[in-house]
């Protein structure tokens, strides 16, 4: 499931599609016609491609230099187009450091007059760094965010900004570093005025309209770390496992730093009050020991979280069981708490633990979390029923991993047929498709998995699952097998990891159980294979 890059620096900015939930200054957009009036559009398309450039067609750029980077269209089926450190594939976009920490503001001023304006920008981030800019709007917008080249795509940003008065303004993307060669890379600018009285959902957001009732917020866990003593490295806490990115992980170690109102303070960055650093000796996660039962309905997951005050960024992963996982960064430059709300749809009865996932790369100075709820704030009504999916563990999301990625020789539902072992991966190896966990085809040599279907002989099944290639390996080929009968035989190239979902209808059942297999037998076998994830088996 995975969802783009968050939103870290606006979270207080809650958007929402039901009329019963609390009004925000920021109002959400439409589901209808939410294009409006266009005011200002470039996808850098009419610049070449060029490093250091001084101006582009729409843009003047200063303090620095900037790169117009990307990759043509080929002129010919034999020949690629030219390339241009086209990181994000086909397409002209704009690194904010090229030779420099520069910014760019729009060479045309904007007469803006009283009403609500979207503006929207992919962003993506060199790989290998972090980077920090800002946006702004004249004197009525300004907003700063982090961006993280590692994730290799670009993601979009989208928010409103409500004009009072007429103004005159300009659109700038200020660029704060800190590398100078390496910057955020930045791309299809839009800024369009609303049609009165629009209401959308940020894309981010979009998926949680629902025929939803209100209720009275149902509070499913809080914490506020206060029964927690102040001490350095430890590797327990009263509602949560902590655990480590490490493979053999039985445990991290996190710090409880803070200040209490009777005691000397240890580490107290925030002021008064007990918050957990996730860096305490070593890159550590945590997840509540208590697993909980989300029925449907729309949840509001909050949080607050900011960085060790030393300047460094540090990179952290939410989850909550399978039904909501995102990435953020924290900002210790910021020294202060920024308050995270998300809002997730549960569309079925699940059981999910809530997890805090640190990356780093510090190991002694990282996020720093306080403050975490989960409430339950809408009943979902009416729709279709969701049919059952005949696969157990068709996410892989059992056994739960302590580390990034175990070998197994059976799981819950599927056992190994040939190979070395049943390999699971999860974040950072690789993002899965649904969910937290994948499966790997090839842990030390090539590998075939299956499960028995439980089925009624005459009628038939839909299949689906998603399939990516592993950009480490030489194949990456994926064949599957109904019984006896080959339902695919698929094969990517390495460069083909964006996940590709796969729908079979019309399977047909000849015996009361029904042996569904995946396997990448016929390819080479180099400890590096085919990912695959999300398998689903309904009944027509």
């Amino acid at each position: 499931m995975k969802q783009i890059l968050s939103w870290l620096m606006s979270a207080l900015l809650t958007f929402s599609c039901w009329n019963f939930m609390p009004s925000v200054t920021s109002v959400a957009i439409a589901a209808t016609d939410c294009s409006g009036t266009v005011i200002f559009e470039d996808s850098f398309d009419e610049d070449p491609l060029k490093l250091g450039n001084s101006s582009l067609t729409h843009w003047d750029v200063e303090k620095a230099i900037a790169d117009l980077q990307g990759q043509d269209e080929p002129k010919n089926p034999n020949q690629n187009g030219y390339n241009l450190y086209g990181y994000y594939g086909l397409g002209h976009y704009l690194d904010l450091s090229g030779g420099g920490i520069s910014t760019i503001n729009t060479k045309k001023t904007f007469i803006l007059t009283p009403g609500t304006y979207q503006l929207s920008f992919e962003i993506g981030g060199s790989p290998g760094y972090i980077s920090r800019y800002a946006v702004e709007v004249g004197n009525i917008f300004h907003e700063d965010f982090l961006v993280d080249g590692d994730d290799r795509i670009f993601s979009t940003i989208s928010r409103q900004i409500k004009v009072d008065t007429d103004t005159n303004a300009w659109l700038s993307f200020i660029n704060s570093g800190p590398n100078g060669t390496y910057g955020p890379i930045l791309n299809k600018v839009s800024f369009n005025k609303l049609p009165d009285s629009s209401i959308c959902p940020p894309p981010n957001q979009s998926n949680l309209c629902c025929d939803a009732t209100s209720v009275e917020p149902e509070v499913i866990f809080k914490e506020t770390f206060d029964q927690e003593p102040l001490k350095i490295t430890v590797n327990n806490l009263a509602n949560w496992k902590v655990g480590s990115l490490k493979v053999s992980a039985n445990g991290g170690f996190i710090d409880v730093i803070g200040q209490k109102e009777d005691g000397a303070p240890l580490y107290d960055y925030y002021g008064p009050g007990t918050y957990i650093d996730l860096s305490g000796g070593g890159i550590s996660t945590i997840s509540t020991k208590e697993k909980f039962t989300l029925t449907p309905g729309i949840y509001e997951l909050s949080f607050e979280m900011g960085g060790t005050p030393k300047s460094y960024l540090s990179t952290y992963t939410v989850q909550l069981g399978d039904v909501f996982d995102e990435k953020f960064i924290a900002d210790g430059q910021k020294e202060e708490f920024v308050t995270v709300k998300r809002q997730i749809k549960v569309e079925k009865e699940t059981n999910a633990w809530l997890s805090f996932i640190n990356y780093g790369p510090n190991a002694t100075y990282g996020p720093i979390l306080n403050q975490v709820s989960l409430s339950k704030i809408a009943t979902c009504n009416g729709g279709e029923v969701e049919k059952e999916n005949l696969v157990e563990n068709g996410s892989f999301e059992e056994p739960e991993l302590e580390g990034f990625y175990s070998f197994e020789q059976s799981i819950p539902g599927w056992e190994k047929v040939q190979g070395y072992a049943i390999e699971i991966n999860k974040r950072p190896i690789t993002a899965p498709k649904d969910g937290s966990q994948v499966v790997e085809l090839d842990s030390y040599s090539t590998t075939k998995i299956a499960q028995d279907i439980t089925t009624e002989v005459g009628k038939t099944y839909t299949l689906s699952f998603a399939f990516k290639a592993n950009p480490n390996a030489s194949e990456n080929k994926l064949n599957v097998y109904w019984g006896d009968t080959v339902v695919a035989n698929l094969n990517k190239t390495a460069t083909e990891t964006e996940w590709q979902t796969y729908t079979y209808d019309n399977l047909k059942a000849t015996s009361t159980t029904t042996s569904l297999s995946f396997d990448n037998l016929d390819e080479i076998s180099d400890s590096a294979g085919t990912y695959i994830d999300a398998v689903s088996v309904l009944e027509n």
